[in-house]
């Protein structure tokens, strides 16, 4: 189930946040910002944050049914042996080089993946 995290708007104030970021307008006596996708907010802001890192590197998506991770391990291969860093993104974590780091979900937010893969 999915958590309403609005409702959670004056905590976060209270312990010192100095504005909010929000889908609907708030009865609060503090800045909210409304937003139409809070998720694709957080990304863009998370982005700024850490120096728009997309900037410095190469991203290359795979999408369809069948052969993504046989593909994105020979994609990653490809770039290691160019003499580039490379790294992949899967179910069973992230592959950075050679060495695979765990992940808690098969997907992390864009503030987690920027932060910690950005660059």
């Amino acid at each position: 189930m999915r958590e309403d995290r609005h409702r959670f708007a004056l905590e976060a104030v209270s312990k010192g946040a100095v504005a909010v970021v929000s889908e609907r307008p708030l009865p609060l006596s503090f800045p909210v910002l409304l937003v139409a996708d809070s998720r694709h907010f957080l990304s863009f802001l998370a982005h700024r944050y850490y120096g728009d890192p997309s900037h410095q590197v190469s991203v290359t998506g795979i999408t369809g049914t069948n052969g993504k991770t046989t593909t994105a391990h020979f994609l990653h291969r490809i770039y290691c042996s160019a003499g580039q860093r490379g790294a992949l993104m899967g179910t069973v974590g992230v592959l950075v080089d050679e060495h695979y780091l765990k992940q808690n979900l098969t997907t992390p937010g864009a503030e987690e993946l920027i932060e910690r893969y950005g660059g």
